[in-house]
């Protein structure tokens, strides 16, 4: 995957230029990649600087990650990458993990916290794992995705971030904010060795939730910003997402609810995220996000963080 990725060129969207760090060496099982000095990952970038990040430079980097998911997500499944996308459907062990770990690890989340009081009955959740597997294992719907794609794998140097040159929230504009006068903060994507087929809803899902958390743990505004700008970004064009995933803007809507509920559910307690109520309240909400994308029920996300996966446009 590194090799062909490293002469596609990155995204550039406002201030910032995303892409894969160029493969240097490689051997069957070690490779050699471009360093970029002095940096953090996006997560510790958020966790440590967050107070200090302007809302509009939130929402550009926002804009900036949507950007380089949905091109990257166009070019993995164009025609001139099918013998790429045949390669990853022998990747069955991630298909097989990445499952064991979401849905099928929900229910030890239920046994751990029954405190609440909102968990599907069995009848529901049962259709509910059917439903999740399906979107991810149906052959006809199948398409290549990153795999991991969350703030731990974007890197970027731990300096203060660029301005962007328009306040504009308006996404088209935010991409074309470039200030004239600087070269662009660089971001790179990591960790393509997971990449699998599956839902693209699973890769734009994973993200969110993962900025999500920092905000909810942590308290910073500015992930809910970054949330945005992600979302904004990748949803710009819904018609061409329709046509190219075969699948109306809605469902995939509900769809990325679905994994956002699900990785807020069983990942923060079982990878070092504080225990206690506020642990307790993520997985509330989680398992209400679930619950709600299932039953489509679009209104309860008005006002709240995915609101943005729902805005007319």
């Amino acid at each position: 995957m590194l090799t062909t990725l490293t002469s596609r060129p990155g995204t550039r969207s406002g201030p910032f230029l995303i892409r894969t760090p160029k493969l240097l060496f490689s051997l069957p099982h070690t490779v050699l990649i471009e360093d970029l000095p002095s940096s953090l990952t996006v997560k510790a970038y958020l966790s440590q600087h967050g107070p200090s990040i302007t809302p509009a430079t939130a929402h550009a980097l926002g804009c900036a990650l949507g950007s380089w998911l949905r091109e990257y997500h166009a070019w993995l499944n164009g025609e001139h990458t099918k013998d790429l996308r045949e390669k990853l459907v022998g990747n069955t062990a991630m298909v097989d993990a990445r499952e064991g770990l979401y849905i099928g690890s929900y229910k030890m989340s239920i046994e751990r916290f029954p405190e609440i009081e909102t968990w599907p009955d069995e009848g529901e959740f049962i259709e509910i794992e059917r439903a999740v597997k399906g979107m991810v294992r149906d052959s006809e719907r199948r398409e290549g995705i990153h795999g991991d794609f969350w703030t731990g794998n974007m890197i970027l140097e731990d300096k203060p971030l660029p301005l962007p040159i328009s306040n504009d929230t308006d996404v088209d504009a935010a991409a074309a904010a470039a200030p004239k006068d600087q070269d662009p903060a660089e971001i790179f994507i990591l960790d393509f060795e997971v990449s699998q087929l599956g839902s693209r809803a699973q890769d734009l899902a994973q993200c969110l939730a993962e900025l999500y958390m920092v905000h909810h743990f942590y308290g910073a505004s500015s992930p809910l910003q970054v949330m945005q700008g992600v979302a904004e970004a990748y949803t710009a064009n819904r018609d061409k997402l329709k046509d190219d995933t075969g699948t109306d803007y809605e469902t995939t809507a509900f769809q990325t609810a679905m994994h956002f509920g699900i990785h807020i559910v069983v990942i923060p307690w079982r990878f070092g995220w504080p225990m206690g109520d506020e642990m307790v309240s993520c997985l509330t909400f989680g398992n209400e996000c679930l619950l709600r994308g299932w039953r489509r029920d679009a209104e309860w996300f008005r006002g709240g963080p995915l609101e943005c996966l729902f805005t007319e446009q």
